[in-house]
């Protein structure tokens, strides 16, 4: 395999799925060239496995402002697979990272160089790489590079503020597994929010204790009873819609609830739900969490996360597998 992957890179070639901003093509896997060198401080990576998480959708809609477009604009936004170059200036715990398998994110800032994750191979600055024990399948940790971080600092917080029982919705979704794993790991109870009956289930077959069904008729007055319960005073929402109101109204007073997606669409919200009970809404974003926001703390939570991902925290639920090309 390796012998077939460097007659590919011989060819200066390697295969891409791009999108169309006219939507003229829809999706399409083209053929892009190889960068003659590898630019410094950055990694030529083979992609052996890469997500479509929400935030794709969402960039192949346009319908998140400020990522800058090429004419076709690549798509991935995070994955993993095994280092094939280092470019020159990276730092110390990277110099020596070829033929390691590592958990990436591409970020917003787009180069010629460095294109999305839905592709063969992806230039990535090393900074934004997480190097990954050697028995870890890529597959398991592809979504590590940023839902799993994202799960991390959220427990970190809680951590940080002494918490030792929150809430979380979509609990169902890649982050709100991880999540879960995390607080297991960490002995944070975690109140989990679904919207089916078979998620139920599911979560409570991953050590889930608390799981609630935001569709069921008494979800308000059975959350505001186990919040009282448990005396939860942080929670994590990335729904939004009518949810957070639902929430905000069964959280105990001077509670926070911190808002980081809107799977759900627009916020529906009346500002009583914030005054009654003195309570607070704010965002939570993972490039100002406390645990990435400069270099030293970032190194420090990569290698935290990557031992904590050969213990089999973070694992990836895979639906169905694509191939590309």
């Amino acid at each position: 395999e390796y012998m077939g992957l460097l007659k590919d890179m011989e060819a200066k070639i390697f295969k891409s799925v791009v999108k169309y901003a006219d939507n003229s093509k829809g999706f399409e896997c083209i053929s892009q060239p190889f960068a003659p060198v590898i630019p410094p401080e950055h990694l030529l990576i083979k992609v052996m496995a890469a997500p479509i998480d929400f935030l794709d959708e969402l960039i192949a809609k346009g319908e998140v402002p400020g990522v800058p477009r090429s004419e076709p604009f690549p798509l991935g936004i995070e994955g993993a697979g095994i280092v094939m170059e280092v470019g020159e200036n990276v730092g110390e715990d990277y110099k020596l990272c070829k033929d390691k398998k590592v958990a990436f994110y591409r970020g917003f800032k787009l180069t010629p160089l460095t294109w999305g994750c839905w592709t063969q191979y992806a230039i990535v600055h090393h900074m934004a790489c997480i190097i990954l024990d050697d028995s870890i399948d890529c597959l398991d940790v592809c979504d590590l590079a940023v839902n799993g971080v994202t799960a991390y600092a959220m427990v970190d917080f809680l951590k940080a503020q002494k918490a030792k029982v929150a809430l979380n919705t979509a609990a169902a979704s890649s982050i709100g597994k991880k999540m879960l794993s995390a607080c297991i790991k960490e002995k944070i109870e975690l109140i989990c929010i679904v919207r089916k009956p078979e998620q139920v289930a599911s979560l409570k077959s991953l050590g889930a204790k608390y799981v609630l069904n935001q569709c069921d008729s008494t979800f308000v007055p059975d959350l505001k009873e186990l919040c009282a319960k448990l005396g939860v005073q942080i929670g994590f929402d990335c729904v939004c819609g009518d949810l957070t109101a639902k929430i905000l109204s069964a959280l105990p007073p001077h509670s926070t609830l911190y808002l980081y997606g809107n799977l759900g669409g627009p916020l529906v919200l009346l500002p009583k739900f914030l005054v009654i009970g003195d309570k607070t809404l704010k965002g939570f974003h993972l490039a100002t969490a406390e645990c990435t926001n400069d270099p030293k703390k970032l190194l420090a939570t990569y290698k935290q996360i990557a031992a904590d991902a050969k213990a089999g925290v973070y694992k990836t639920t895979v639906a169905k597998k694509i191939q590309i090309g």
